[in-house]
């Protein structure tokens, strides 16, 4: 599954605090940027948030509740991890290009914090790429 291996790289980074391997995180956060369109639409959905799951607005496999589940995880981890998340300008262009892609997912999320941790990255990323 290419989200979760993407989204392990992210959380495997972010738990080392290495800024050593920040070409493998810019690698990474380029790929989640690529499906973008795609793990948004399957992401979550104003039904899932209710608790309601609506078969339409799942992918055809019903995984859309896992990549709500993967973008929380790899939010999180970037969360937890700002000065990895910010270590060098191609991973700081990369984040600004996620929180760009995602935004609106953030608002739609059911993970608990998500909009509050997506306005915590947001802000630190944007301040340390106007600096």
């Amino acid at each position: 599954h290419y989200m979760k291996t993407c989204v392990n790289i992210v959380t495997e980074i972010c738990s080392t605090h290495s800024r050593a391997n920040w070409r493998q995180l810019e690698s990474a956060i380029f790929c989640i940027n690529a499906v973008s369109i795609e793990a948004c639409k399957f992401a979550v959905s104003e039904s899932l948030q209710a608790g309601s799951v609506n078969k339409n607005q799942l992918n055809n496999d019903g995984n859309g509740k896992l990549h709500d589940t993967f973008l929380g995880r790899c939010v999180y981890s970037l969360a937890e991890s700002p000065d990895v998340a910010t270590c060098n300008p191609l991973v700081l262009a990369q984040m600004c290009r996620f929180i760009g892609k995602y935004g609106n997912w953030f608002a739609k999320s059911s993970q608990p914090g998500i909009l509050d941790l997506g306005a915590k990255l947001s802000l630190g990323t944007f301040e340390t790429a106007t600096s």
